[in-house]
């Protein structure tokens, strides 16, 4: 090891047992690492600053304190050491050979440069704590010369003062420069840069608190309002991101765009100086409007709708009824129906009609043709019977001569009804025919006699009359009993499944509250849309069955302010739900204490963290999700307080903590809607107060361990609990089987697929309705 080698091992040595003196004597200085470090700084921290202490982290490269020297004047910074210093002529080859006669002596070494360094070493300094610097003259040899004296000045004077030991005192703040200096006649100055700072400059968010619910005043963003300083006198606050100007007085403000649900908002103040920024965060709750909530539950109008489109009306395809007894599937209602006609017992139907004399011995009603188109009154139906064919007998009095009537009559008949539908009282479905008619296209009979044959061949207005009461009474029984029962009695059973869905929740954590509810979905209107289809609208009640206190005041359920929902041209049965309903189920869910709880932590955490409390501030959102996200929404925490209390008890520390994770729905193979969850949700914590000299755990190891121990539970809860049944419906028999004998069970069937859309508010799931029909032997 050469001469300087050594010399720097010994500089290095002195250095780092100056740092580690210092972090002895100065409180706070627990953390200082070799090379650079934090220093402890007695200024108080701001108010609202996430900052557990005000050390000084080391700077990067260009801010690094380092030692240089040169000759006086030359105030260039340079990394190496001997930057400044000159190089040495070369040894004269003659003047150390042994035996040369008359040798001087060695002149007088020259100084070759000075070298500066500070005690401890790092690219800030906290006015309380400063350095101590030392002076090493060297040679141009590199040797050190102890006996050549310095002076001692800090540039700029303002910045502070340093006496002849090298021992600094500061005054001010900024950058400056230890100079130390050799006399004349050989001038020769060594420096070390520094920066002066009293730490991080204080930070202080007015408005909004912490937990507000904002919003519902026709104000479409949330006004950001604080104070910010710095003893250097400059400071940037940026608010998520963007610069915000900042007064005299170090007033700022920024109105902030509001999107609904929660608003994470990030203030950031910077003094260009400290590697990091301090940093307030708020989370406040921001809707259009806030749908009222009553003590025993909410109510949410127009929650959801069941659309029954054109397609599912009326496919537009022939009927073909099995002649075989079994299931048989059918997908729209008009076929539904002639298929229904056409295995009904005619005579049945005929019950009491008048015939005119004649005897009904048996009805064939054919293939029924039936049209289904849905009208701004409702629905219209046609109904073409082209192959009715009767039975007959009996005797007819024509000109004082008595025909025999025994034979058959063949006849073709078109009918049309128009069907409004309202909504009653108490919910159900009310379904009347407005208006209809019955023409006779054509009418032939087959009589044994030849003179009733005749008659009915030719002028047989008499007996086309009874015909024709004879049909009007047929499809009278048709259209004006069996359709509307039909068609009532499957919607009822449809939205009946919806009128009483129980909810519950249980995140199975030890300590956690079961949340216990009821959603109940009734029809409240009916909207049609022409020659597209029509839609059950229906109300939304959430009821607590039991007593319950909000955890924090907020203004209601947040509601998302939309119009119609969209629905496509073609499509057969659709599900809207306004998201409205869903945030009205989380509220009525944070209600109930769910998201106030104290989780039975894992036994290996107890050297860690004694306990945990979470005290949710804001009811969870559920809110759309950026386009091209992997989920169409967003499930959204804010402002959950989270209370650690360390292994050996005391005081908690407190922490806020915001979660959003990405949610959809999906049928599942019992046929209910239920949420599917993100695995990974992304959470940030921040410490707002800490109780003892360190942190219980740090905000980054809160934040793994809420999605490892208290996340799984709460959405496992969300997704089990938070589902929509629609189950198949069962339509009784007996009320269609005294007409149609072969039926002997009819069940509906919807179902949905494919990814649901969030739009406008909506989340609409696209499907069909399938109703088997069993049908006994013919």
């Amino acid at each position: 090891m050469n001469t300087r080698d050594v010399l720097v091992s010994r500089r290095r040595t002195r250095v780092i047992a100056a740092v580690m003196g210092t972090c002895l004597m100065a409180a706070g200085c627990a953390d200082t690492a070799a090379g650079g470090g934090k220093t402890a700084t007695p200024d108080a921290e701001p108010p609202d600053a996430a900052v557990s202490d005000a050390q000084l982290p080391s700077p990067p490269l260009d801010a690094t304190a380092h030692d240089d020297g040169g000759p006086a004047g030359d105030d260039a910074a340079r990394g190496d050491a001997q930057a400044d210093a000159e190089e040495p002529p070369p040894p004269d080859p003659d003047a150390a050979r042994p035996g040369k006669p008359d040798a001087a002596p060695p002149p007088a070494p020259r100084i070759g440069f000075v070298e500066v360094s500070l005690t401890p070493r790092q690219g800030l300094y906290a006015p309380a704590v400063p350095p101590v610097a030392e002076a090493t003259v060297r040679g141009r040899d590199g040797a050190p010369l102890p006996e050549v004296p310095v002076t001692w000045r800090l540039e700029p004077a303002a910045l502070g003062s340093i006496d002849a030991a090298g021992v600094l005192a500061f005054t001010g703040e900024g950058p400056g420069t230890v100079v130390a200096c050799t006399a004349e006649p050989d001038v020769i100055c060594g420096r070390a840069h520094l920066y002066v700072d009293a730490g991080l400059p204080t930070l202080e968010v007015l408005s909004p608190d912490r937990g507000a619910a904002l919003g519902g005043d026709r104000t479409e963003t949330i006004a950001v309002r604080g104070r910010a300083a710095d003893t250097g006198g400059t400071v940037t606050v940026r608010v998520n991101g963007v610069p915000v100007g900042v007064g005299p007085d170090g007033a700022f403000a920024l109105d902030v765009p509001a999107t609904f649900g929660i608003n994470h908002l990030e203030v950031t103040a910077d003094d260009g100086v400290q590697p990091q920024s301090v940093r307030v965060t708020r989370d406040v709750l921001w809707a259009p409007e806030y749908l009222r909530v009553e003590a025993d539950g909410a109510l949410v109008p127009d929650a959801a709708r069941l659309w029954l489109g054109q397609a599912l009306l009326d496919l537009d395809q022939p009927a073909v009824i099995p002649d075989v007894a079994g299931p048989w599937a059918v997908d729209d209602l008009a076929t539904l129906l002639a298929g229904l006609l056409g295995t009904a017992d005619a005579n049945a139907l005929l019950g009491g009609v008048d015939a005119g004399g004649l005897t009904i011995r048996r009805v064939v009603l054919g293939v029924p043709e039936v049209d289904l188109f849905v009208v701004p009154a409702g629905l219209e139906l046609f109904l073409r019977l082209g192959g009715l064919h009767l039975d007959v007998e009996g005797a007819f009095d024509f000109e004082g001569a008595r025909l025999d009537l025994t034979g058959g009559l063949d006849a073709s008949l078109a009918a049309f009804a128009s069907l409004t539908f309202a909504i009653a009282d108490d919910g159900g479905l009310v379904i009347e025919v407005a208006e209809g008619g019955v023409v006779l296209e054509s009418l032939s009979g087959r009589f044994a006699d030849p003179a009733a044959q005749a008659l009915i061949d030719t002028l047989g207005s008499r007996l086309r009359g009874t015909v024709e009461g004879l049909a009007s009474g047929l499809v009278d029984s048709i259209v004006r009993e069996q359709l509307p029962t039909l068609v009532r009695t499957g919607l009822d059973g449809l939205v009946g499944s919806l009128a009483d869905i129980p909810i519950r929740l249980d995140v199975g954590i030890e300590g956690a509250p079961v949340a216990e509810l009821a959603l109940g979905l009734v029809p409240e209107s009916v909207s049609r849309r022409r020659r597209t289809g029509l839609a059950l609208v229906l109300e939304g009640r959430l009821t607590q069955t039991g007593p319950v206190e909000a955890p924090a005041p907020v203004p209601g359920v947040p509601a998302v302010t939309s119009g119609e929902p969209p629905q496509g041209q073609d499509l057969a049965l659709g599900l809207a739900v306004r998201l409205d309903l869903l945030n009205g189920l989380l509220h009525e869910v944070w209600r109930t204490g769910l998201l106030q709880i104290t989780p039975t932590l894992p036994p290996e955490l107890a050297a860690v963290v004694q306990q945990v409390r979470l005290d949710a501030r804001l009811p969870p959102v559920v809110a759309p999700a950026a386009p091209g996200a992997d989920f169409p929404m967003d499930a959204q925490l804010g402002d959950v307080r989270v209370f650690l209390t360390g292994p050996a008890g005391g005081e908690p520390d407190e922490y806020v903590l915001t979660l959003t994770a990405g949610i959809s729905l999906e049928m599942d193979d019992a046929g209910a809607l239920r949420l599917v969850t993100a695995d990974a949700p992304v959470i940030a914590a921040e410490l707002l107060h800490q109780a003892g000299q360190r942190p219980v755990l740090a905000p980054e190891a809160l934040e793994i361990l809420f999605g490892a121990a208290v996340w799984p539970g709460i959405r496992d809860a969300l997704a089990g609990g938070l589902s929509l049944a629609i189950p198949a419906v069962a339509v009784d028999a007996a009320q269609i089987s005294a007409a149609a004998p072969r039926v002997e069970a009819l069940e509906l069937r919807p179902g949905f697929g494919g990814r649901p859309a969030v739009i406008g508010g909506w989340l609409l799931l696209e499907g069909g309705l399938t109703s088997v029909v069993t049908l006994g032997p013919p």
